[in-house]
């Protein structure tokens, strides 16, 4: 009985395998990619639960296509130390839970998730997919919150450099907060000036022209750290085009169509600002790979 028991363990061994094998993937492939579709599967179930903004939505896109681009592209490196290093993360996680209840739970969860990865997979994999987990535990779930917090500090820089380029334009303007004063006039920096409301959608594309920019991941890296300032010099660009405008025409500046055609024309000139700066970060590389 227990040689028929172990060839029964023998052939769900292999039959787990061969399917693997079907897919195209390793064991240390396989499971961290079943891990992550059960996480973002049920990040999407409670977004559609809780009936969130189409923000986070696109957040979730950008965290799955993260976490499938990190296991089709690698390599999985078993270490020795792989499995210590697991149950340390898990550790953590639990630590994090208990002692540090002020915490969101999103950390504990995200440690947990990094856990079973390096567990399944190994560090290699672990480190791969840290970013898409977090993206999906703790960013997609704070979106509404990340809104909040960065929708004043950019609406400010905007003011502050729209201020500065139109003084060097000789325009008599000054500023307090995030409201510019030209003349008589005062002009609010709202959240959709300053590019917050933009901000969702231009990190799936500016990840996405990243992806096919860059080769390495330290190239991709840099590369999408260019996105927000991007971002920023678009608006700033946006909102001294208006406000010159606005001396000549009046409040139609701020009419439509004027407000969507400066709209698309910020989309379009992230994107342009991105490109080039992916040019810069792949010069710098072959520069270095030279040397």
């Amino acid at each position: 009985m227990l040689v028929d028991g172990e060839n029964v363990w023998e052939s769900e061994d292999s039959d787990r395998e061969l399917f693997m094998l079907q897919l195209g993937m390793e064991r240390e492939r396989f499971y961290p990619a079943l891990i992550m579709t059960l996480t973002a599967a049920t990040v999407l179930g409670v977004l559609m639960f809780d009936s969130a903004a189409a923000g986070a939505y696109v957040l979730w896109f950008l965290g799955a296509g993260l976490a499938f681009l990190s296991i089709r592209e690698a390599v999985p490196k078993p270490w020795p130390i792989d499995a210590p290093v697991a149950w340390g993360l898990l550790l953590a996680g639990i630590s994090v839970a208990l002692l540090l209840p002020s915490l969101p739970a999103g950390w504990a969860l995200w440690l947990a998730v990094c856990a079973l990865c390096a567990y399944s997979g190994g560090i290699y994999m672990a480190r791969r997919l840290a970013l898409p987990a977090l993206v999906l535990v703790l960013v997609v779930p704070s979106a509404g919150f990340l809104y909040l917090l960065l929708s004043f500090p950019l609406s400010r820089l905007c003011t502050i450099l729209t201020v500065g380029i139109l003084k060097l334009l000789g325009v008599r303007c000054g500023f307090d907060q995030a409201i510019i004063y030209v003349g008589e006039s005062r002009i609010a920096v709202t959240a959709a000036c300053s590019g917050i409301e933009l901000l969702e959608a231009m990190l799936l594309l500016g990840w996405l022209i990243v992806h096919f920019e860059q080769k390495t991941l330290g190239g991709r890296f840099l590369h999408f750290l260019t996105l927000l300032p991007a971002i920023v010099l678009s608006n700033t660009l946006r909102l001294v085009v208006v406000i010159l405008l606005y001396l000549m025409i009046g409040d139609c500046a701020f009419d439509e169509p004027l407000h969507s055609i400066f709209g698309y024309c910020v989309v379009i000139l992230t994107v342009l600002l991105m490109f080039g700066t992916g040019k810069i970060v792949r010069k710098r590389e072959a520069a270095e790979h030279e040397e």
